[in-house]
């Protein structure tokens, strides 16, 4: 994630968020995964509002800080029964997105739910096809996804991984 306005660049590894300049240099802690006890997935950012969200797939649940708090308080914005992988903003239309893959059948699947202090109501908002299972292959899972929402008929992308 970039903020470009202030010039950092936001990164993700499995036991933290990160920050580095866009110039270089050492990074800088965000959140730890001490602080959250969980893996840590996919991030977005809402510079709107200065707040970092990020998914836990090992904990399954969305969470966000505000960025302006030097304390970095973590808030969970969704418990789920289910592992949450990617995650995008809709600002202007204050809706989160976020991937999952069902176990057994490799159907993946994008979410949408309206952004407040906590996530209520979840509907499943994109479903691609099946992806049975070929030679050799594992599993499928979302590789990466992305919003536009500058063009005339908002799209959601993503890439799959086949393993």
């Amino acid at each position: 994630a970039v903020d470009s306005a202030n010039e950092w660049v936001y990164y993700a590894v499995p036991e933290a968020i990160k920050r580095v300049s866009h110039l270089g240099g050492p990074p800088e802690m965000v959140v730890s995964a001490a602080n959250t006890n969980a893996f840590i997935g996919g991030i977005a950012l809402d510079l709107s509002t200065n707040r970092l969200y990020w998914t836990e797939p090992s904990a399954n649940r969305i969470m966000f800080t505000n960025l302006a708090d030097p304390e970095n308080t973590v808030t969970v914005l969704a418990n789920l029964s289910f592992s949450p992988e990617h995650i995008a903003l809709d600002i202007a239309n204050n809706t989160v997105y976020f991937s999952r893959v069902t176990g057994g059948s490799n159907r993946i699947l994008v979410y949408r739910a309206v952004i407040t202090d906590v996530v209520g109501t979840l509907e499943a908002f994109v479903r691609s096809a099946d992806h049975p299972i070929s030679n050799g292959e594992m599993f499928h899972t979302i590789g990466g996804m992305a919003l536009d929402t500058q063009s005339a008929v908002p799209r959601i992308y993503w890439t799959e991984n086949i393993y």
